[in-house]
């Protein structure tokens, strides 16, 4: 069996790969923004970063409920 990966196999890979990349970048530079608008608004870096952190947190969690209820409906 030949597990070498077509030339648009290889490309469709890249641009997912891409995708997951520009995604984390995206919310990386959201997340910079909201702490420092928070610092404004608080006053205080070390709370401003634990709201931040917090609400990250809090955005896992719910997607992993949500993602979650609905798993069982997947077969793949």
């Amino acid at each position: 069996m030949d597990w070498r990966l077509s030339s648009s196999s290889r490309s469709n890979r890249f641009i997912l790969y891409l995708l997951f990349f520009s995604s984390g970048v995206g919310a990386l530079v959201f997340q910079v923004l909201w702490h420092r608008r928070l610092t404004l608004l608080l006053g205080n870096t070390a709370q401003a970063a634990a709201m931040t952190v917090a609400v990250f947190f809090l955005g896992l969690v719910i997607g992993g409920r949500y993602w979650g209820l609905r798993a069982s409906r997947f077969t793949n």
